[in-house]
This record gives structure tokens, sequence and C-alpha cells, in this order.
């Protein structure tokens, strides 16, 4: 007869038993039934465990906890005193862990789980050892791995292969104060020092670059500017507005004015609140002033003061467009002239100079 596997065979580092499979499928979720002696409360949704099989170790995570009763009547009937209670729990009462088979370990080769473990398999809290099998580990043997944190209530560092993470698009979700910006901050440091790709990021809320919010006591960390400074180059869009944060941009952006096209103009559409007669106004703008001068004049026309109702009633004319949508026109475009970086001659084109 062979003896039932349990995780004492498997060396002294491995986590305490938290129970023993009683059923499930490979589709619903594995069901654990919990040892009397296991602490359920210490036990969350989310918590890594394995499980071992008679020739395969299985790697899963814990997505539902739920309570049982032997008997029926003990849910009409509950125990009035906690010694009562005490005596039930782990016989009468116990509980149920849902478990997802995600990985199976099968001669030292990780596949995903298409098949399960059979009945009363153990199942610990998954080790380090686990851990470390399945996401790998940051050290010589793995150049490109990158620890990202820890999973709940483990001292295993999870660590991801930044080679493999930039083949793919990733996207990092979650509840507002969940901690995507911390996370998004960590990878994008994991990337540059492991040098496993270039990134451009659109730091709308100055949150990467030079310095970062923290909701900690001190309420900032250091960017990625601060922490790489030869490999990072920060962009700025308003070059006072990052003076006056103390911040020195490695490039100042501007735009010219000959530089926008009738087409840019279309992809505000929405933004510009523009209807279709605007926009046919715009590629007949350009038709008569040409696609290198027609903005400088469209502004230079919305901010003068001279630009009656009979200027633009001549203009309208001259290009056949609709007086109305013309007047409508001018009054958004004119937005356009506040905007620091777009300017009727750039002093340099970074960007261009980059590339």
């Amino acid at each position: 007869m062979t003896p039932e596997p349990t995780f004492d065979d498997l060396g002294p580092s491995q986590p305490p038993r938290l129970g023993a499979v009683i059923g499930g499928s490979l589709e619903k979720g594995l069901e654990v039934r919990l040892d009397a002696d296991a602490p359920l409360e210490d036990v969350r949704v989310g918590h890594y465990v394995a499980i071992q099989g008679e020739r395969t170790r299985f790697f899963g995570m814990v997505t539902d906890i739920s309570l049982r009763a032997l008997d029926e009547r003990l849910a009409l009937s509950p125990p009035a005193d906690g010694f009562s209670a005490r005596v039930l729990a782990g016989t009468g009462t116990f509980a149920v862990l849902k478990v997802v088979p995600m990985l199976v370990l099968q001669e030292g080769t990780l596949q995903p789980a298409r098949t399960i473990p059979a009945h009363f398999a153990p199942v610990a809290r998954a080790s380090a050892e686990d851990v470390a099998t399945v996401f790998g580990a940051e050290d010589a043997q793995h150049p490109r791995h990158f620890n990202v944190g820890t999973p709940l209530d483990m001292e295993a560092q999870v660590a991801l292969d930044l080679g493999r993470f930039v083949e793919r698009s990733n996207g990092v979700f979650g509840k507002s104060g969940t901690g995507k910006t911390f996370l998004t901050r960590l990878l994008l440091a994991g990337i540059l020092q492991k040098g496993a790709a270039t990134n451009l990021v659109f730091d709308m809320h100055n949150e990467y670059g030079w310095q970062g919010s923290s909701e900690g006591p001190r309420g900032a960390v250091k960017g990625l500017k601060q922490l790489f400074p030869s490999q990072v180059a920060i962009f700025s869009l308003d070059e006072e507005s990052s003076r006056r944060r103390k911040v020195q941009p490695d490039f100042v952006v501007e735009i010219g004015y000959g530089d926008i096209e009738p087409s840019d103009i279309e992809i505000l559409r929405d933004t510009l609140d523009l209807s279709q007669p605007m926009l046919d106004a715009v590629y007949l703008l350009a038709r008569r002033y040409g696609s290198q001068g027609w903005l400088k004049e469209v502004l230079a026309e919305a901010g003068a003061e001279q630009t009656t109702r009979e200027r633009l009633k001549e203009l309208a004319g001259g290009i056949e467009a609709h007086e109305a949508a013309l007047a409508g026109l001018f009054r958004r475009l004119q937005g356009l002239a506040r905007l620091p970086f777009l300017v009727p001659k750039p002093r340099d084109n970074a960007v261009q100079r980059l590339l």
C-alpha cells in the first residue's frame, strides 16, 4: 500500500498543512476541507496554495471560503456557549476553501493545470520555494527577473520576468487607492534597471518623471529621473510650469503653427466641439492660406479686434464657407493660442532631434 503523501515529506521549510481536497472540478475549482487545527481567519482569498498529488504538485489560489455543518440542525439551533462551539469546530462544523488549480509541476516542468489531484490530497500554503518555482527569482540565473512584491501575508518575493513582460501589451487596473501608480512606477524602474525596454511615458499628473506622490507620511517619492538620471529624459510642454515646480526638463517640446494640419484638428473634433461645417471651413482655409500658414492666419483673425461681422462675411465668401460656421470655428480655435507649447516658430524641434 502506498502511504498517503504529506507535506512533512517535502522538507522542514514547508508551511504547515491547511487541509485536504474533498471534491470539486477543474472548471469550477477544488473544495478543500480545512483541518480542525488550521486557523480559519488566517486564510484569505488570494492566498497561494500548493497541493501535493501522487505524482504531481499543483499550484493554485484560494478564491472563496465557506462554512459547512454535518448536521443542518446546527444552523437552526446553534450552540449557546463557547465551549460547545469549540467542541463542534472541526468535527460537526468546518470550513471549506474553493481553490482554483492553475499550474502543475511534473518532472521539473511547469504546465497549465489540465487535471486535478485525487481525494484527500494534502493542501498547504505555498512556500517561498513554490513561489520561486512559478515566478522565478531575482538572481544570477535570472538576469531579467525583478522582484515586484510579496503575496498576501507571505514573505516570499514574486519576481517578474521583464523580458517576457515587455513582449506583450499590459495594463494595471484597480480601484482608487489600491496602488496602481506605485506598481506602475515599480515596473518602470525594473524595466530601466534590467534594460528590458525603452519606455515613453505620458506623465499627465507628474507621478513618474521627476517626483511622485505618496500616501505615506513623507508625501513624495523619488521619480525615475532621480533614480536613473542618465537613462531618463524629461520632456516638458510648459517650461515655465516645470521650473516653478523646480523641475529641470531635458527638452522643451514646442510645436509650430506650420506643423498643425487640418487632419490634426479633425482628430480634436469632439474635444473642440466642432461641427461638420466648421471642419469643412478648416480645409477651405488651408486651401486658401496653405498648409503651413493657415493656422497662423486663423489665430490672427480670431484674436483681432477688427474681425467684425463684415470681415467674417468677406472671409466666408472668399473661401465659400458658411459665415456662422467660420465664426464658431474662430471662437473654438482661439483657445489654441493659449497653449504654451504651440508657438509661431519653435526654437528647437526636440522630438525630431532625438529621432
